[in-house]
Parts: structure tokens; C-alpha cells; sequence
């Protein structure tokens, strides 16, 4: 027996967090029953309905998506701005896959997928120790006192929040602009662009390079592919 909600992620309805939204809120049938019961347990044969659409276990699927800039890291909007599930093929909504972790609106880069709601959970609880890789260009000049601050850490909202490397730093004194690429493993929300804001500087752009080691290499903006399989198993040992 197990709790419906881990249930509900295994089986790559939502991350479990959502799948407690969708019992709370009475989406949720077991065998006939709506439940609304965050603690109750289902066994294999159970029948569940998610909004009277019967829920069935999934083969795992992962994959990595390249997001383009202007694109929610979410499957629907109510406000039908653009998500990422406009990317996906049908067999992935088939499938059941959603985003691991986010990436903001503006923002572009790596994003995985999954519909193994295990692995997802256990990533999300783990993200401020798994290594994310950005290039990023801002308006103004990055100087070595504003390196040195980064590595050394910025208090925001009562947290403290660092980078871990700044490389290949680029300086475009023309345009008043810069590059570099930066090494971070917490991962806050808007965590970078707030970052260079408190030090007097702007993002023009964000592109998340790597996430864990796995990039999106080889892909276009907005191209999907499946992860290979020493990339899953790299995530699983995480």
C-alpha cells in the first residue's frame, strides 16, 4: 500500500506536491470514492480517476528539453499565455511527462522531463546540491569587485545565496555590456536575476546550459530529446 499522492506522481500525474493540490481540492476518485485525504493508501488494483479520466501506470520516459525565452515551465495557464507543453509531441502528453524544477519565463535553456514521479521528488528535494550551469549576458560591466561578491555570497530575502564559479567573462565596453558563465547549486527562484540586480546591473539574457551534468547540446530552441541511458542513471545517483 501506498499514499495516493506518491501514487499519483509515480504514475506521472504531477509532482507529488500537485497530486496533494488535486486530492485536496476532491479531483481525486479511489474505486468509485472521492478522496480528499492527504494519508490515504492505495493498493495496485485500485481504480483512480483524476478528474474521471482513469490514471494508469506509465513506462518512465525522461527527456531534456531546450526552452525557448517566452515560455512558462508549466503544463497549462490560465491566462493561455505560451507553456512548454505547446512543445510537446502528443506521444509525451500521452505520456505524461512534466518539467522538473522550473526555468522562468524569460529564461532559456535546459529543462528535464519525466513522468517518474520518484525520481522528480527526490531531485526537487535535492536541488540546492545538484550543479546548474548558466551563460548569461548583462547591461553593465562585471568588474572583479562584483566577481568577488558573487563567490562570496549576497544576502536576499534573509538568505544567503552565492555563486560557485564565474567564467569566461567577455566585456563589451562599446555596448556596455557583458558575458560570463556561471556555476550555482542552490536554486532559488529568479535566484540570478536578483543576484545582478542587487548589484546595480541588468540581464538581458539567461540561458541555462546544463543541469546536473545533462545539456541541451545539439538542440535547437524549442527541440526535445530522450536522455540516454547513463544520463537517467547519473540523475538517479544524485
Amino acid at each position: 500500500m501506498e499514499r495516493l499522492q506518491k501514487v499519483l506522481a509515480e504514475r506521472g500525474v504531477a509532482s507529488r506536491r500537485k497530486s496533494e493540490e488535486l486530492i485536496l481540492a476532491g479531483r481525486v476518485k479511489v474505486d468509485g470514492k472521492v478522496i480528499t485525504e492527504l494519508g490515504f493508501k492505495v493498493g495496485n488494483k485500485a481504480q483512480i480517476l483524476v478528474d474521471g479520466k482513469e490514471v494508469f501506470a506509465n513506462e518512465k520516459k525522461y527527456y531534456v528539453l531546450n526552452k525557448p525565452e517566452g515560455y512558462l515551465t508549466t503544463l497549462a495557464d490560465p491566462f493561455k499565455r505560451r507553456t512548454i507543453a505547446d512543445l510537446f509531441t502528443q506521444k509525451m502528453r500521452d505520456e505524461r511527462v512534466y518539467p522538473i524544477g522550473r526555468l522562468d519565463y524569460e529564461s532559456s535553456g535546459v529543462i528535464l522531463l519525466t513522468n517518474d514521479g520518484t525520481l522528480a521528488n527526490k531531485l526537487i528535494k535535492n536541488n540546492d546540491n545538484i550543479e546548474k550551469i548558466y551563460h548569461l549576458r548583462v547591461f553593465g560591466i562585471i568588474t572583479q569587485g562584483i566577481v568577488e561578491k558573487l563567490l562570496k555570497g549576497i544576502i536576499i530575502d534573509d538568505l544567503l545565496t552565492k555563486v560557485t564559479k564565474i567564467e569566461n567573462i567577455k566585456i563589451d565596453k562599446k555596448t556596455n555590456q557583458s558575458e560570463c558563465q556561471i556555476t550555482i547549486y542552490d536554486g532559488k527562484n529568479r535566484q540570478i536575476r536578483n543576484m545582478i540586480a542587487s548589484l546595480g546591473l541588468k540581464i538581458k539574457w539567461v540561458k541555462r546550459l546544463s543541469y546536473a551534468s545533462i545539456t541541451s547540446d545539439n538542440l535547437a530552441s524549442g527541440e526535445i530529446r530522450p536522455l540516454k541511458p547513463h544520463e537517467i542513471k547519473k540523475l538517479y545517483v544524485l
